[in-house]
């Protein structure tokens, strides 16, 4: 995953701070993240333990973002500290936001972020399958 370091700055930044379980969508342009929205989630679904994102709020950031070139290539949110893994929960969302996404989307990056870092994590589709593992974070 390549992001730009000011992105990376801003979300490392400014996520952590309680409550845990925050996130929003990632965008840019040439395979580069260089823009993100922070999303405040459902409204009702107040919980440090998951991340409800608002989805229709979020579809309409990136049809706006597509007037302006603006790629959508993934999805972050917070965890606690120490929580540098996926969970269950999270594979299986991917896992149906990858179903959900056009046929010639083949790869969404999902990274979590925790306190002052950042852990990357990739959605490969292969036909019908869906691969999610580690990926590295290139700040540029």
């Amino acid at each position: 995953m390549d992001i730009l370091n000011s992105v990376f700055k801003q979300l490392v930044c400014s996520l952590p701070c309680p409550p845990p379980e925050r996130g929003g969508i990632l965008g840019g342009q040439d395979g580069v993240i260089s823009t993100y929205a922070i999303d405040d989630g459902l409204q009702g679904f107040d919980c440090y333990a998951q991340y409800y994102p608002n989805v229709k709020k979020l579809n309409e950031i990136i049809r706006n973002w597509e007037k302006q070139h603006i790629v959508f290539y993934g999805i972050f949110h917070s965890h606690f500290p120490g929580g540098n893994q996926l969970s269950l929960g999270d594979e299986r969302y991917i896992r149906q936001i990858m179903m959900a996404m056009p046929t010639e989307v083949n790869t969404l990056f999902f990274p979590l972020v925790i306190q002052t870092s950042m852990v990357g994590y990739r959605a490969d589709r292969c036909g019908s399958q869906i691969r999610i593992c580690c990926d590295d974070i290139k700040i540029i």
